[in-house]
């Protein structure tokens, strides 16, 4: 990643389920009169698709030069059927909210869970409905599973931790 808005962006491409793969700097485009671009992320879609995105503090504040250079790329690309598409700050998640998701990331991932595991942990979640995220490592913990895994499926939207709601909401 080259900024923390990249950053930012791959934990929403890593929680999204359209999403394969990705890789930033991933693409040389060839562009007019000896131009070139090089879009800051590559997304594979699970579709088998794939879309080229440029992540930005602010659309609305960027250079006419630089959207008629946007579209310029979105119209060598449209051949390919590969749409281009600009991210900003709106679309991502709060600085409290990018650092709740990274704990929730490091934690959730220290291990590979089974489908099973997923599933049977995301339903004893939603069954006991936990107020808050230690609530939820306890009564994993008490059901048999790892509490690494409430982490796992806060992540991954399979169980909404009462944290994350009340820092989406303060967006």
């Amino acid at each position: 990643m080259e900024s923390k808005l990249e950053l930012a962006y791959a934990v929403v491409l890593e929680r999204s389920p359209a999403v394969l793969r990705y890789r930033t700097q991933a693409v040389h485009i060839a562009l007019p009169a000896g131009q070139s671009a090089f879009p800051d992320v590559l997304v594979e879609l699970v579709t088998g698709g794939f879309e080229l995105h440029e992540v930005k503090p602010s659309i609305t504040h960027l250079s006419r030069a630089y959207l008629d250079r946007c579209e310029l790329i979105s119209s060598v690309l449209h051949p390919a059927q590969v749409p281009f598409r600009l991210v900003d700050a709106t679309q991502l998640p709060s600085r409290k909210h990018l650092e709740w998701l990274l704990q929730r990331y490091v934690r959730g991932h220290l291990q590979m869970w089974t489908p099973a595991q997923v599933q049977l942990g995301a339903e004893a979640l939603t069954a006991f409905q936990p107020t808050s995220l230690a609530q939820a490592h306890r009564h994993l913990i008490e059901a048999g599973f790892p509490a690494q895994l409430a982490d796992y499926l806060a992540f991954h939207r399979h169980w909404h931790a009462p944290e994350e709601i009340e820092l989406e909401g303060a967006l």
